[in-house]
C-alpha cells in the first residue's frame, strides 16, 4: 500500500488553512470554470443525471457550480477534512442539495464507490495526479477510478499543469512568482528537474498588512510529477482507458498545444 508524501498532510491537512484562502479566491471565477465543464460534458452527450465525482474536490467550487447548473448526481471527495467541512457550509449556503462531500483517499476509491457507480470522474486544477511523484502510483489511481466507473464512463484530466510548458517556461524564467489572494500573499519558488519531470516548489504564505507590509506566516515545500500529454496517454491505456481528445482551453475547445496550454484531457473507459 503507497502513503501519501509528507508534503500532503502538510499542506491539505496540517497548513490546510492557508489553502483553504486560496481556494476561496478561486470561487470568484467558479462559475465560468463550471460553465465551461459543462460545454465540453454537454459534446460528450453526459445529461444532467449522470453520476459524477471529482477526486481532490477542495471546497467544492466546481460541483457546488455544476449542481447550479442543473447536475443532479454530484460527489466529491478531497484527503482534507478542513476543505470538506467547508464545502459543507458552502453547499448549504448555496442551497446545492444535490452534491455530497466525503472526506476520502484517492487510493481507496475501491473501498468508499462500488464498481461501475460512475458516469464521469474528473480531476480538476493539477489535482492528485502527480501528488505521488512516481508513475506507478499514477497508474494504480487510474486503475481505482475505472474500478468506479462504469464501462463507456468518462475520466477527465482537466486544467492540469503541463510537462511541455512548465519546461519551456523553465528556460527563460524560474522564479520567484508572486501571487496576490486578497490580503494573503504566496511568493512561489518552483525548480523543474526535467530529468526526473519533478516540479519542487517552495511557497512562501505573507498576510498584507494596512500599511502594505507583509507578515510572514508559513512555508510549505512540495514535489509533483509533470506529465506530457502521451504520458497520461499511455498510463491510462494501461488502466483499460481509450484517449479520446485534448483541448487547451476548455472555454473555447481549442485544440491542445504542448508549448502552449494547460492540459484537458478526455478519456473513456473501455
Amino acid at each position: 500500500m503507497y502513503s501519501a508524501p509528507r508534503w500532503i498532510r502538510e499542506m491539505f491537512i496540517e497548513k490546510a488553512e492557508l489553502f483553504l484562502e486560496i481556494l476561496d479566491f478561486m470561487w470568484e471565477r467558479a462559475g465560468a470554470e463550471a460553465e465551461a465543464i459543462t460545454k465540453l460534458l454537454e459534446k460528450l452527450n453526459v445529461d444532467k443525471d449522470a453520476r459524477i465525482l471529482e477526486v481532490g474536490c477542495g471546497n467544492g467550487r466546481i460541483l457546488i457550480n455544476l449542481a447550479k447548473l442543473g447536475y443532479r448526481n454530484l460527489v466529491g471527495i478531497d484527503i482534507s477534512p478542513k476543505f470538506i467541512k467547508d464545502a459543507e457550509k458552502k453547499k448549504e449556503k448555496h442551497g446545492t442539495k444535490h452534491v455530497k462531500f466525503l472526506v476520502g483517499d484517492v487510493l481507496e476509491l475501491d473501498k468508499l464507490f462500488g464498481k461501475g457507480e460512475f458516469d464521469i470522474v474528473m480531476f480538476v486544477w493539477t489535482s492528485v495526479i502527480g501528488y505521488y511523484g512516481e508513475e506507478e502510483i499514477d497508474k494504480e489511481i487510474f486503475n481505482k477510478v475505472r474500478y468506479v466507473l462504469r464501462d463507456g464512463g468518462y475520466m477527465l484530466i482537466l486544467n492540469s499543469a503541463n510537462r511541455d510548458l512548465i519546461l519551456r517556461l523553465s528556460e527563460y524564467y524560474s522564479g520567484p512568482y508572486i501571487a496576490e489572494y486578497r490580503d494573503l500573499t504566496v511568493i512561489e519558488y518552483p525548480k523543474f528537474d526535467p530529468v526526473r519531470s519533478i516540479n519542487k516548489t517552495r511557497w512562501k504564505f505573507y498576510r498584507r498588512l494596512e500599511s502594505g507590509d507583509l507578515k510572514f506566516l508559513d512555508e510549505v515545500e512540495y514535489e509533483i510529477r509533470l506529465y506530457s500529454l502521451h504520458e497520461l496517454i499511455k498510463i491510462a491505456g494501461e488502466a483499460r482507458f481509450n484517449y479520446v481528445d485534448a483541448y487547451g482551453r476548455l472555454s473555447t475547445m481549442e485544440a491542445f498545444w504542448p508549448t502552449k496550454g494547460g492540459l484537458n484531457i478526455v478519456f473513456k473507459a473501455t
